[in-house]
């Protein structure tokens, strides 16, 4: 008994064991069975997809005519991106495309709208065998055939057979289209905020005629425009978009736009004035010529504004010579004022450079000689007490006001006139009214002793000359025989010893 009780005890736990191994097996071979049937639909759903965008892509390499057609004929449009830029423009193209040619672009996208005319082909040659050659040709077969025009094309061979024709010979090609094109139509205009409007019509004679025309393109100046159609931009009047668009000749000609800094335009338009001058004012902006060609055109740039000044100064001897003759001796506004610097004539800076600046062309004897005047008009005045007292001011500090006259106060400004057709007494009465600006108690005799800018001469002014003359014998003379007495006296002082 205790036996079999033993048996009992001890034969069970051999099939259990068993039989949780058997278990264990089964499931690991299920789970890996799992595994690989849904790795095995995975790779065929990928297969499947991969097979899939093949086909789209052969099809689409295959029939490019699928792809959307352009709507209008590409005469005179040849190049796409000029009104299909990237990101902008009708219906714009995507910015992946910004890599892509004018050629690229026909290829997936053909000309869907009416084609140019294909070239006119020659008549197809008759099909008529040849005649055989032991029969005899008749008069009219031995005539020679009338050669084709020089123009005519050789017959299509698949035309002769009946099949499709070759592709047509494309015309030649037009000239890209440009701004000109839109903006040289007349009527094209802006609306502005105060209800004006800004013509943008372009005169395309001017363009051509532009020292800017090779060099520049339009958007050089009008960088704000950058795609068709252009954006729509804000102003509330002319004068807001001129002072707006001036400044892109800062970035070829920055050193002279520099310059207008320090200008006196530039300071009254910084006070609030917008009527203030800018450089398409002088120079124009379509239509730029050189400034100088011909250089009465200075002048008249600065009559725009000074109106009063003009006229003035074109009823001078400087003015008139220019109008009338365009000498080239006489000074022009920006002789005196400046081209791009304008100076303060309310200065003192430019007070006391006024003998300087005249001089510039009063002190040449090649061009003083042409009009019969002295060269020596200033060396006589910086020898007076006028210009002695300017002379030394100005190198004391070039700041510093003088009251003492400089040619302006005597001959003026922008109405100096010629004195050489003058009589005598009206010359003395006009000496005599410049004096009184600064000396009231001036007497009718007081021009006589000026003697002008002349050098003293014996036909001039004689007795002035006959003193100088005695002073320059005496003094001399003096100063020898001063010398000779302390020469003799020494040599007395020295024998006595």
């Amino acid at each position: 008994m205790m036996g079999r009780r033993g048996a009992l005890r001890t034969e069970p736990p051999a099939p259990l064991l068993f039989e949780g191994e058997s278990m264990q097996a089964k499931m690991l071979l299920r789970t890996k069975r799992s595994v690989e049937s849904r790795l095995a639909v995975a790779l065929a759903v990928v297969a499947v997809a991969v097979a899939i965008a093949f086909a789209f892509t052969g099809m689409a390499l295959a029939e490019p005519n699928q792809q959307p057609k352009t709507t209008h004929e590409l005469q005179g449009r040849e190049n796409c991106l000029t009104c299909h830029p990237v990101g902008g423009g009708v219906k714009p193209s995507p910015a992946n495309h910004a890599s892509y040619s004018n050629a690229t672009c026909l290829g997936c996208h053909p000309v869907g709208g009416a084609a140019p005319a294909a070239a006119a082909k020659p008549p197809a040659q008759p099909t008529t065998p040849p005649a055989e050659p032991s029969r005899p040709a008749s008069p009219a077969a031995q005539a020679p055939a009338p050669s084709p025009p020089a123009t005519a094309q050789p017959p299509d061979p698949l035309e002769q057979l009946g099949g499709e024709t070759s592709k047509p010979v494309p015309p030649a090609p037009a000239p890209a289209p440009s701004c000109i094109d839109c903006h040289k139509n007349p009527g094209l205009s802006m609306a502005l905020g105060n209800g004006d409007k800004l013509s943008l019509t372009v005169n395309e004679a001017d363009m051509n005629q532009s020292v800017h025309q090779g060099k520049l393109s339009c958007t050089d100046c009008h960088s704000r425009i950058t795609g068709v159609p252009h954006k729509k931009v804000q102003f509330s009047s002319k004068r807001e978009y001129s002072i707006a668009q001036y400044e892109a000749c800062k970035r070829c000609h920055f050193a002279n736009y520099t310059k207008t800094l320090d200008s006196m335009h530039y300071k009254v338009m910084a006070s609030g004035n917008q009527n203030a001058p800018l450089c398409t004012d002088c120079h124009g902006y379509h239509s730029v010529s050189i400034p100088n060609e011909p250089r009465t055109k200075i002048s008249l740039s600065c009559g725009k504004c000074h109106t009063d000044v003009y006229e003035t100064y074109s009823k001078s001897v400087h003015g008139a010579a220019l109008m009338n003759g365009g000498s080239a001796d006489v000074p022009v506004c920006t002789d005196c004022h400046g081209a791009h610097v304008i100076r303060d004539t309310s200065s003192a800076s430019f007070r006391n450079n006024t003998p300087e600046m005249c001089a510039k062309c009063h002190s040449d004897a090649t061009m003083m000689g042409k009009y019969g005047l002295s060269p020596n008009v200033f060396k006589t005045y910086a020898q007076d007490f006028h210009g002695a007292t300017v002379s030394l001011t100005k190198r004391q500090s070039g700041d510093s006001w003088t009251a003492k006259a400089v040619c302006s106060d005597c001959h003026g400004v922008h109405n100096i006139k010629s004195f050489k057709n003058e009589e005598p007494a009206q010359v003395r009465q006009d000496v005599m009214v410049a004096c009184q600006k600064c000396h009231s108690d001036t007497s009718n005799n007081f021009p006589e002793a000026w003697m002008g800018h002349y050098q003293l001469s014996l036909e001039k002014t004689p007795l002035p000359f006959l003193v100088r003359s005695f002073y320059w014998v005496m003094i001399p003379f003096m100063l020898v025989g001063l010398l000779l007495h302390i020469v003799v006296d020494l040599w007395r002082i020295a024998r006595n010893r």
